[in-house]
């Protein structure tokens, strides 16, 4: 691959003044609402949004709260208290844990 791919690729995700803003955040558990989340580029959640394995409506829940952040980039890692069959907006990016 040549280097003026990674420069292309690059533009595409670095904001005009050069500064990727990432916010992170994990083990929510249902109580994303009560949350302040900054502004930014990125949205990286790294699990346990969840309260349990079992609670499919708390799948759905974080699914609508992650679709209505406005970060340009959306990544979820599931946590071991995630249900493993969650369905997120097309332009979130979705990893297990054993994938990352």
């Amino acid at each position: 691959v040549h280097a003026s791919h990674y420069t292309d690729l690059a533009s595409a995700f670095i904001p005009e003044d050069g500064m990727l803003r990432v916010v992170c955040t994990s083990d929510t558990h249902g109580f994303e609402s009560d949350l302040v989340v900054p502004a930014g580029d990125v949205l990286l959640h790294c699990g346990d949004f969840a309260p349990d394995r079992r609670a499919r409506e708390g799948g759905a829940a974080f699914a609508s709260w992650l679709a209505a952040q406005p970060h340009r980039f959306k990544i979820v890692i599931r946590g071991n208290h995630d249900p493993p069959n969650i369905k997120f907006p097309p332009e979130v990016l979705y990893a297990t844990r054993h994938q990352v």
